[in-house]
């Protein structure tokens, strides 16, 4: 029975694909690099960007260095008021919480970013944990996960369910001992990806995940 829920933020809580897509072309053109192919974009969604500037770009590790800060200047400024929360977030974040859950967002956005979207979008109080990435951590979502624990002072992962909609987080929750339930709100994942990365279902609405969640929850 879970008593804490981690949130992932892109994907998840929002669809921030407008705002990651253009912070990105801009963080290519800075590089006097081309543009991605239209068909490609998608996979930017999901792994730490300096993964998807290498991956994807051929970058040396000086270089998506230099390519991120590009992406955060714009992202500070514009790309954070890029992005439209999932229908129904509001109305499922007010539920779990009036039923004692402990909410916590834990994504590999930088963690200033995170703080800018959720307040942007109003839903900023809802978590008692907002974890990002920071210069103190690897650049891994297991690393971004036992932040929000420690944060929370949580010395395991029992009663902890994390939620998201890429391999990333099933395989960061994995690797502390975390269940994962999968959301499929904004389609960035590939067909199958979730389930073959072991999440225990796979959502497709905030009121399913709602429901899901209350199912399987004890009062905290």
């Amino acid at each position: 029975m879970y008593h804490t829920i981690f949130f992932d933020l892109d994907g998840t809580l929002t669809d921030s694909s407008e705002g990651i897509f253009k912070c990105f072309g801009y963080a290519l053109d800075c590089m006097k690099a081309p543009p991605l192919p239209h068909e490609v974009e998608n996979q930017i969604i999901g792994p730490p960007l300096e993964d998807s500037f290498a991956r994807l770009c051929g970058f040396s590790p000086e270089d998506c260095t230099k390519a991120l800060n590009f992406f955060r200047q714009r992202y500070r400024t514009e790309g954070c008021r890029e992005v439209k929360i999932v229908p129904g977030i509001p109305e499922a974040l007010k539920t779990l919480r009036a039923a004692g859950l402990r909410l916590a967002v834990a994504s590999s956005k930088e963690e200033r970013g995170c703080h800018l979207v959720l307040e942007a979008l109003g839903i900023h109080d809802c978590f008692d944990c907002i974890a990002g990435h920071n210069v103190t951590l690897a650049s891994t979502k297991e690393a971004v996960i036992r932040s929000a624990m420690a944060q929370l002072g949580l010395s395991d992962a029992s009663g902890v369910l994390m939620v998201g909609d890429r391999k990333y987080d099933a395989d960061g929750a994995a690797a502390v001992g975390m269940d994962c339930l999968g959301v499929d709100f904004c389609g960035f994942a590939p067909e199958g990806e979730l389930e073959a990365h072991g999440v225990h279902t796979v959502v497709h609405t905030a009121k399913e995940m709602t429901d899901y969640i209350l199912a399987h929850s004890q009062k905290a």
